[in-house]
């Protein structure tokens, strides 16, 4: 039944990243950055609660990702750690490579035009 089915990409949609490169290294670094402080900030002592972000985070992106023809979803699972991060810490002065100075909830939309002048789609990060 589980193979028939293959529930299992549910779950993996969020694990692919494209391939090696500098978009690749970039999506980890802030993954592990903004889960880490999410989880030693926002939601300390609160695992149920960072779960419950993931899970219902995760399914809106999987949801909104059907209709806009997404299968793969790490990325704006990304994006959505930055944004609930940024929207936890609003007084956080960020420094986008030394060339911008602004407050943490414009960090998203910092990089979606770091993405649009690399090239890339909108889409993902919209959804994120």
């Amino acid at each position: 039944l589980f193979l028939l089915f293959q529930i299992w990409r549910l779950i993996t949609n969020f694990l692919f990243f494209g391939p090696l490169g500098f978009s690749f290294f970039f999506n980890m670094i802030f993954l592990y950055r903004y889960c880490r402080m999410l989880e030693e900030g926002s939601f300390r002592g609160r695992t149920a609660d960072f779960v419950f972000m993931f899970l219902f985070g995760g399914f809106l992106m999987t949801l909104f990702g059907l209709f806009a023809s997404l299968f793969f979803l790490g990325q704006a699972f990304t994006i959505m750690l930055v944004y609930v991060w940024s929207r936890r810490n609003p007084y956080i002065r960020m420094n986008f490579f030394g060339l911008l100075n602004f407050q943490a909830p414009f960090l998203p939309w910092v990089l979606m035009g770091f993405s649009l002048l690399l090239g890339n789609s909108i889409i993902i990060d919209l959804l994120g």
